[in-house]
């Protein structure tokens, strides 16, 4: 049986995020609505024998993505750079998230990439911040923001490591001693799924009368730090008591 608030729209679903978001979230027995332009293809199938309703869909095309909003409580938004380009992504980014807002989804997850707050000047870390900041301005009840950073799955891909004189070489343009931090497109996934689960307690607001009430001395910043940490340890390591014994703190 299915669990959780109520649908929860995947984008890319049938892609290496989306896919993985949607796995994790299906074997969570979460209602899963799995969007993709390729309905029919082997990947879709697979997703609608695991569960997931599928839906053709287009980050291009706004009606396309109205149809798919109707009724879903989450959303879980990736774009492909490479495959759109830098401008169109930004574009998709914000279309998809504004009109989630205009359906009345309550929990929206965003994955954008690590160090997009940086003004790196990399054109497609750049537009991802822009498409945060869009996130952060809709106003939704709860949102997430991740930041994932080189995928793993890339060496079995494109950058398949090859042997030279008996060593093992990964050739990656980066000067050398620069270190490379990388995530599993899986791992995204489970995090992904956590942040779903877990809308409840990242949408808890604290007036200023209970800092002084609970944390004597402490202010919203610190409190913030206090709450992130919280959720880490809560979604994360799949503790249930870090949550609600802040709860109960707090009640």
């Amino acid at each position: 049986m299915a669990k959780g608030k109520g649908v929860i729209l995947v984008t890319g679903a049938t892609g290496q995020q989306g896919g993985a978001v949607a796995r994790e979230l299906l074997a969570r027995k979460h209602t899963v609505r799995a969007m993709t332009r390729t309905p029919d293809g082997d990947a879709a199938r697979a997703l609608a024998r695991q569960g997931a309703e599928v839906v053709k869909g287009d980050l291009n095309d706004a009606e396309s993505l109205r149809r798919a909003l109707q009724g879903a409580w989450g959303v879980f938004a990736v774009q492909n750079t490479w495959e759109a380009g830098v401008e169109s992504e930004e574009a998709q980014g914000k279309r998809i998230a504004e009109l989630a807002r205009k359906a009345g989804v309550q929990h929206y997850v965003y994955t954008s990439v690590g160090s997009a707050h940086r003004k790196t000047g990399i054109p497609h870390f750049d537009n991802k911040w822009r498409i945060e900041e869009t996130v952060r301005g809709l106003g939704f009840p709860s949102h997430v923001i991740l930041r994932p950073v080189f995928f793993m799955d890339n060496f079995a891909q494109f950058m398949t490591p090859t042997t030279q004189d008996g060593t093992l070489v990964v050739r990656i343009p980066l000067p050398p001693g620069i270190p490379l931090q990388m995530i599993a497109v899986e791992d995204v996934g489970a995090v992904a799924a956590a942040a779903v689960a877990g809308a409840w307690l990242l949408a808890i607001r604290f007036e200023s009368a209970t800092y002084a009430q609970v944390l004597p001395g402490v202010g919203p910043t610190e409190v913030q730090y206090v709450l992130a940490a919280v959720i880490v340890a809560g979604l994360l390591l799949g503790s249930l008591t870090a949550m609600l014994g802040f709860r109960k703190v707090h009640a």
